[in-house]
């Protein structure tokens, strides 16, 4: 009974999570276009923090609870499922094309910080304060930098889009914001407490429950903004989305969590993770090395690493 009631508090973490994040932009967005901010800015800023807020509070509230497994496990378990899961089924859904900027840039910069990450922890068996520092000041220069390449492409105002009701109402969206930060919090408590009673109950390791359960839950925004994406036409956003998520994880996730509590780990426990990050990072480039399209095989190919992975690991 009480193994039911668990995975009942982890799924309803998880609505929380991917609730709390939904308002969360939601709120925030209504209030920049208010102000007048571009809906380019808005996507780069608001939207793409907002996706990773879900592995940011569980990552957290893991760290909170003094469990590090859950908090590194979920990163590199929802980078891999980022690419492994949702690259793949968004492949076998249709032809995805993977534009130049993720081929020359974003690719690069997941595999460079993998990379990194795993130095840290190689070198000293935690990932400490002034690392998440470095991080965290790494996610902030990333968006810089996005706003400084896309500025051409940013229109002037927002005023032909007809205002919802939380760019006509602030108060309203600060109202959202406030709900989606609760349900965040609780979200997050729910989901580690949750997991963390199922990891006991079958005495698995919590870094195996933050790489597979957890990171599976906190990437569904990730999966569901892909396949709404192919459905609205918008194909070119789920490689974007995927692998920026990515990047977001190791800079922010990781780095936010370190400067509130230094994560400790040692590259023995986690080579596997670190292994598969890099595997499934890597093989987008021969597999879209001449047209830049990941194809029906691609995306099974993909699903088959992640499905690989999941048994290993367990």
């Amino acid at each position: 009974m009480d193994l039911i009631l668990n995975f009942g508090l982890v799924l309803l973490g998880f609505l929380g999570l991917i609730g709390g994040a939904d308002l969360l932009v939601r709120g925030a967005s209504g209030i920049a276009r208010s102000l007048g901010v571009p809906a380019m800015v808005v996507g780069l800023t608001i939207v793409a923090y907002g996706t990773s807020m879900p592995e940011f509070m569980a990552s957290f509230m893991a760290m909170r609870q003094g469990l590090p497994g859950i908090a590194l496990g979920n990163v590199l378990g929802s980078n891999i499922c980022n690419i492994a899961l949702v690259l793949g089924v968004a492949g076998v859904l249709t032809t995805i094309r993977m534009e130049k900027d993720v081929y020359r840039s974003q690719l690069p910069i997941t595999i460079i910080l993998t990379i990194i990450l795993a130095l840290m922890i190689l070198t000293g068996n935690v990932v400490n304060r002034v690392e998440g520092i470095l991080l965290f000041l790494g996610v902030i220069v990333f968006t810089i930098w996005n706003f400084q390449r896309n500025r051409e492409d940013m229109p002037a105002s927002n005023n032909n889009a007809a205002p919802n009701i939380f760019e006509k109402s602030r108060l309203a969206a600060v109202g959202v914001i406030i709900a989606g930060c609760v349900l965040l919090f609780f979200g997050g408590n729910w989901v580690v407490g949750g997991a963390t009673s199922i990891a006991r109950h079958f005495l698995v390791p919590d870094r195996i429950i933050g790489a597979t359960l957890i990171a599976l839950g906190t990437s569904l925004p990730e999966l569901i903004t892909t396949i709404m994406g192919i459905w609205k036409g918008e194909t070119d956003l789920g490689v974007g989305n995927a692998i920026g998520s990515c990047i977001f994880n190791i800079l922010m996730v990781i780095g936010g969590t370190a400067i509130y509590r230094p994560i400790s780990a040692t590259l023995q426990e986690y080579w596997l993770e670190f292994l598969f990050c890099l595997v499934v990072t890597a093989i987008l480039y021969p597999m879209a090395s001449r047209s830049r399209t990941i194809t029906r095989t691609h995306g099974i190919i993909l699903i088959a690493l992640y499905i690989a992975f999941i048994i290993i690991i367990c």
